[in-house]
């Protein structure tokens, strides 16, 4: 496997796992979140503060797991790098992979570690044939985290310090609704513009595309550029400067693109909150206004808010959305905003090749 440093290196997607309450694996999740599917589902057991049953998007497969968001990673992170390496360990133990997950803040039970004290050693057990660079990362979690991971994945293999980067978030909101409650960010019948929690986990594997190639991968989207900035925790109403940051990030994904001023593809993390959608619409305005028509796409509409797997989720998405067999995209923009602060976009372009 090649190792060589190259500043301009292309990097490519070459697998995409997830899990969600509409599907266990990728393409049909990602198929039912295009069709707007939802398994939204009253929980007696989830009360708001009125006593009402909350709805919900539940993995329910993995709902009597011990640990279900070490369930629902493994299973995302196992599809993802199966799909790049169908025979995995005989392919993999000549590789150094480096992985960035980002486990949220809520998808540990009562601040237990979502994963398990060595996630490394579990994912290896998930993927035969595996090693993991010691410096892999364990993040806390947000909306960015996977577009952040990304950026890093792609410096480090035109670096050559990886040979292939497994980027990806798994979280739950699910057992988390008396905080969001607290906040006023649930929706409920007194909060009407508040979320719905969700569950998911969502992985993407990245490689350099002369590597994928030489072995006979299968590249399925080409990065071809990001952006990200910090910008000031959400608040409502949105403070004077509050959209600053998400336009820098898209300005950044954006710079050159001459391909996307037709006919735009946008993945978002538009979730039912305010605050979200006047942050886009300054970035609509004022760094995407050279586009003719966008067809805007925000999967939490189908499986909810998913936290730190929102980014992976999207990114996998917008893959699925590059390799339809009828009218897909030539180009998918995906962006995130974190409640904390980072905001981050990706361009992505589809590979040279039919669509499956």
């Amino acid at each position: 496997m090649s190792r060589a440093r190259s500043a301009d290196a292309e990097v490519v997607i070459t697998g995409v796992g997830m899990v969600t309450s509409v599907g266990h694996r990728a393409w049909p999740a990602a198929a039912a979140m295009l069709a707007r599917v939802q398994r939204f589902v009253e929980i007696d057991e989830l009360l708001d503060r009125e006593g009402e049953p909350i709805a919900a998007a539940q993995v329910s497969r993995f709902a009597e797991e011990d640990q279900p968001a070490l369930a629902m990673a493994l299973a995302a992170a196992a599809e993802a790098m199966g799909q790049s390496f169908p025979d995995a360990e005989e392919a993999l133990e000549r590789l150094r992979a480096w992985v960035s997950i980002d486990t949220g803040p809520l998808a540990g039970d009562g601040g237990a570690p979502p994963l398990g004290v060595s996630p490394w050693d579990r994912l290896r057990l998930a993927v035969p044939g595996l090693r993991v660079e010691p410096d892999s990362q364990l993040p806390t979690g947000h909306h960015a985290a996977g577009l952040l991971g990304l950026r890093a994945a792609v410096d480090r293999l035109r670096a050559g310090r990886a040979d292939v980067c497994l980027v990806g978030g798994v979280d739950s909101l699910v057992a988390a609704v008396a905080a969001l409650d607290a906040d006023e960010r649930l929706k409920t019948s007194y909060a009407p513009y508040g979320v719905t929690p969700g569950e998911a986990a969502a992985f993407v594997v990245l490689e350099r595309a002369a590597d994928a190639g030489a072995r006979g991968g299968r590249a399925l989207a080409v990065v071809r550029a990001s952006g990200d900035a910090s910008g000031p925790p959400w608040s409502w109403p949105p403070r004077q400067d509050g959209g600053q940051a998400l336009c820098a990030a898209l300005e950044a994904a954006t710079r050159g693109a001459n391909a996307l001023r037709d006919r735009m593809t946008v993945v978002c993390d538009l979730n039912g909150e305010p605050h979200r959608s006047a942050e886009w619409g300054l970035g609509r305005s004022r760094v995407l206004r050279f586009a003719r028509e966008i067809d805007l796409f925000h999967p939490a509409d189908a499986v909810g808010e998913v936290g730190a797997a929102t980014g992976a989720l999207l990114l996998g998405f917008a893959t699925f959305l590059l390799n339809r067999l009828f009218s897909p995209a030539s180009d998918a923009l995906v962006w995130t905003s974190s409640d904390d602060g980072p905001r981050a976009a990706v361009h992505l372009t589809r590979a040279p090749h039919p669509p499956v």
